[in-house]
């Protein structure tokens, strides 16, 4: 990996405090002025946090991205959505109804369509911030393994407010940078991550 795209400890500090603040601020700002209408919030809050990665990455993109080729990045994220799909198919039938709640995913009082929309745009967020920023960063200097294990620990601590068991998040963050290490591509875990979220929603919707 080239030198210069190597990322600083300030950097990553600044981008998840810069980041963290504009959550702060757009859900004061989303309690106050459009408390009727929570997908506008979240909407907001994503796009301005795509507006400030992409000027924070925009000189090291090829390094946040990967030097895999998108059609393997985008086999390796169809393919491990195919074998999540199967596994939740056998938990269906399965009576374990504590496993099924483990796996519930919270959904949003909002249509379908606008859960595809929240399903994209915080993917895409997500996975530049933590397999596209995070993770590089922390291979670097401690190896793959401990890269993995780090970058999925603080991704399942951001998602504490989720109303989820914080093991599902950091199971989750293994896979994507797992996916983000093998394929050599970011576009591998958020197609993963973007189908998977869907597969629980429809899991948690119409098999439980």
């Amino acid at each position: 990996m080239e030198r210069e795209f190597q990322w600083e400890l300030k950097e990553i500090l600044f981008l998840f405090l810069l980041l963290i603040g504009i959550e702060l601020v757009g859900v004061y700002i989303g309690k106050e002025f459009f408390t009727a209408h929570p997908l506008r919030v979240t909407l907001s809050l994503r796009g301005v946090d795509l507006f400030v990665l992409f000027f924070f990455v925009r000189e090291k993109w090829k390094w946040v991205w990967g030097e895999g080729r998108n059609l393997r990045g985008a086999g390796w994220g169809v393919g491990t959505s195919l074998v999540l799909f199967f596994f939740l198919s056998i938990i269906h039938f399965l009576p374990y109804p504590e496993l099924k709640q483990f796996l519930k995913f919270p959904l949003p009082e909002v249509s379908f369509s606008e859960i595809i929309i929240l399903l994209l745009l915080p993917v895409v967020v997500e996975e530049i911030v933590f397999r596209g920023v995070l993770y590089p960063f922390l291979k670097e200097r401690w190896g793959v393994s401990w890269g993995i294990l780090l970058s999925s620990l603080i991704f399942a601590i951001f998602h504490f407010w989720s109303g989820i068991s914080l093991l599902l998040p950091f199971l989750g963050g293994i896979v994507f940078a797992f996916l983000r290490e093998k394929s050599g591509s970011l576009l591998a875990p958020i197609i993963f991550h973007s189908i998977g979220n869907l597969e629980f929603i429809l899991f948690t919707k119409f098999l439980l």
